[in-house]
């Protein structure tokens, strides 16, 4: 019970401090949505939190310090990298901008889903955790 503890917290933990590393720096903005928080929030007519029961947490990063962009995107490339234990599932390079989406399957049907987007001024880090959650589930976000 001790070793599936310290796993779910290790896997958590990873991603805070990925987060928290740049939390505060001028330029880059950092949010934490949670459970409760995914579940509020609506939009008109359809809801921004979709299968929101299935949402644990919500963190996104948003880089606007061109100095900064190229060594918190290399940052984040390596901290949620397949050597870590992430699984590639999509990458696009349209007009200057690339989008890799990758999973790291967790125990008990828990996923962790982080989008990388970046161009040549801007960096959005964002990490969705959960239970069960498909890709799918995420698309359906607006």
């Amino acid at each position: 019970m001790t070793l599936i503890i310290l796993t779910f917290a290790i896997a958590g933990f990873a991603q805070d401090e990925f987060f928290n590393r740049y939390e505060g720096k001028p330029n880059v903005d950092v949010v934490f949505i949670s459970k409760s928080m995914l579940a509020a929030i609506e939009k008109k007519g359809n809801s921004i939190s979709q299968g929101s029961k299935q949402f644990e947490a919500l963190r996104i990063m948003e880089v606007n310090n061109k100095s900064l962009i190229s060594s918190i995107k290399e940052d984040a490339m390596k901290s949620f990298s397949n050597s870590e234990g992430y699984e590639d599932l999509m990458r696009l390079n349209e007009s200057g901008e690339t989008t890799i989406i990758r999973q790291k399957k967790l125990k008990n049907n828990r996923s962790v889903f982080i989008l990388i987007n970046y161009s040549e001024s801007t960096l959005n880090v964002l990490a969705l955790t959960g239970k069960g959650i498909q890709l799918n589930d995420i698309k359906k976000m607006r």
